[in-house]
C-alpha cells in the first residue's frame, strides 16, 4: 500500500522545519534557508523577490477582492464577472490564502490598498468580443 500523499505546501513547511532544526544543533551546511531548489522539488513555488502580498494576486483575483470588499456576495459577483459562485468561492479560498485572511470583514478592511484591476470582462458595442454582431448571416 502506497503512503498517503502530503500536499506542497506541508512537505515545503516539513523541508524548512528540518533545516531550521539542523541549524539550530550546529549541523554543517545548515545555516540559513533551505536553497530554492530543494523547496521547488517539495512542490513549493517561492514569491518573486520584491513583491507585496498584494501584488501576488491574479487580476481576476483582484477583480473579485474589490467586488467582495465592497460587500457583494459570492453570487453577485459571480452574475458582475459571468463566472459561477463556485469560482468565485476558489479565487477567494486563494485570496484568502495569499493576504493570510480569515474572513471578508479583513478583506474589506483592505479595500483601499487593492490595485486597480485590469478592464473587467464585458461584451464589446455590437455583441461579439471584437464588436462585430455574429448573428447576422454573411454576405448579406
Amino acid at each position: 500500500m502506497a503512503a498517503p500523499r502530503v500536499p506542497a505546501r506541508r512537505r515545503a513547511r516539513q523541508l524548512r522545519r528540518a533545516h531550521e532544526t539542523l541549524a539550530a544543533i550546529g549541523s554543517a551546511g545548515f545555516g540559513g534557508p533551505p536553497p530554492p531548489a530543494e523547496l521547488a522539488a517539495c512542490g513549493d513555488r517561492p514569491a518573486r523577490p520584491g513583491t507585496s502580498p498584494l501584488e501576488r494576486l491574479t487580476p481576476q483575483e483582484t477583480r473579485i477582492a474589490r467586488l467582495v470588499a465592497d460587500g457583494a456576495t459570492s453570487k453577485e459577483a459571480a452574475g458582475r464577472l459571468f463566472l459561477s459562485p463556485r469560482t468565485v468561492d476558489a479565487h477567494l479560498r486563494s485570496i484568502f490564502r495569499k493576504l493570510g485572511l480569515t474572513s471578508r470583514r479583513q478583506l474589506r478592511d483592505l479595500r483601499p490598498y487593492l490595485p486597480e484591476p485590469d478592464a473587467a470582462p464585458s461584451a464589446a458595442p455590437g455583441g461579439g468580443p471584437d464588436g462585430v454582431s455574429r448573428s447576422r448571416v454573411r454576405g448579406r
